[in-house]
């Protein structure tokens, strides 16, 4: 059956956390290290408020030293501008970091749980896909009604692996028919 969904933009890898830590910045563009400051951070990119944001696909070096770590230890990493906001009152760039070592994403982890993720003010916006759906399971945990889509996976079980049971007109074995 083809059914229509609400897709939401991708999800990120780790919740970002909101901060205010200074970072220095080194792009070919600018000739030299420029101080900003990281407003939200996370193990994977940050975002910097600045007023003359850099063109997405830069490779820049950033460097700064994540909340709770002491000034002992700074990160320096590889960089790519992934999105600009160049008007408003959000003007910045959105950095992924590129090369970050497993020791230190796992060590950001640490130190950025407990702080409070940044105040997000705008609706994330969805958009409209067909998709083909097999089978449509649906149930109710309580608070939420939750989908779960079985479409070609489907053929690659066992029939003895899986049992089907019917909820009213809304389900029915595909593999019954």
């Amino acid at each position: 059956m083809l059914q229509t969904v609400d897709v939401l933009p991708a999800r990120r890898r780790a919740l970002r956390r909101s901060v205010h830590v200074p970072c220095e910045v080194i792009a070919l563009d600018w000739g030299k290290q420029v101080r900003h400051f990281a407003t939200d951070l996370s193990p994977y990119g940050c975002w910097l408020d600045t007023p003359f944001p850099l063109q997405p696909e830069t490779e820049v070096v950033v460097a700064f030293t994540p909340p709770r770590w002491g000034k002992q230890h700074e990160v320096v990493a590889f960089a790519r501008i992934c999105r600009r906001v160049r008007s408003g009152s959000r003007r910045g760039m959105g950095l992924e970091f590129l090369d970050a070592s497993k020791p230190d994403v796992a060590a950001m982890f640490r130190s950025l749980r407990g702080l409070p993720p940044p105040f997000v003010s705008e609706r994330r916006k969805t958009t409209k896909q067909q998709i083909w759906v097999d089978t449509l399971l649906t149930w109710d945990d309580g608070e939420h009604v939750k989908a779960f889509t079985i479409s070609e996976l489907l053929g690659m079980i066992a029939d003895d692996d899986f049992e089907f049971s019917p909820l009213g007109s809304l389900l029915a074995s595909p593999l019954a028919a």
